[in-house]
């Protein structure tokens, strides 16, 4: 539902269904880069990548709250943060 709140001689429209996107996944914690990253936050509380690796894997258990462990975690960002992220051409 939409409502409107004045501020400073400026009406401010609030929706209350409205999801904050944080900058980084609860889950890896690193960057949500692009849509298919805010897609996967707004279905699953994660990044694509943690979707991918977890969420979909274990859907009935994620949707109830599991989580990785912490070393799983740890070993999913190494690998994740020595993938380069650019493409050379040669």
């Amino acid at each position: 539902m939409l409502k409107f709140e004045l501020f400073d001689d400026m009406n401010i429209m609030i929706d209350e269904r409205f999801v904050k996107v944080p900058l980084g996944c609860p889950v890896c914690k690193l960057l949500l880069m692009d849509s298919d990253d805010h897609d996967s936050f707004y279905n699953f509380e994660c990044c694509s990548a943690c979707k991918m690796q977890w969420a979909w894997p274990n859907k009935d258990k994620w949707l109830v709250g599991w989580r990785p462990s912490a070393e799983m975690v740890i070993e999913f960002r190494q690998n994740r943060v020595s993938v380069p992220s650019y493409t050379v051409r040669g």
